[in-house]
């Protein structure tokens, strides 16, 4: 992943443990970004999404399908 983004200066590539919701909350992210592949892989980010939500309303989720 570093080598595939090290064009972009604005992103940075990290590796963590715990919850991710956790993890934005301490890189001060705002947006956190998820592909979907499948039906469900949405009903799965959506159940988390209302549990970050609940964890951090500060920090937003935006998701986007794949190609596979």
């Amino acid at each position: 992943m570093k080598k595939a983004l090290s064009h972009l200066a604005n992103v940075r590539v990290v590796s963590y443990s715990g919850l991710t919701v956790d993890f934005a909350r301490k890189m001060k992210a705002k947006v956190i970004v998820r592909g979907l592949r499948m039906s469900s892989d949405f009903e799965r980010e959506f159940e988390m999404a209302l549990m970050n939500k609940k964890l951090a309303p500060d920090v937003e989720l935006v998701c986007f399908m794949t190609k596979l």
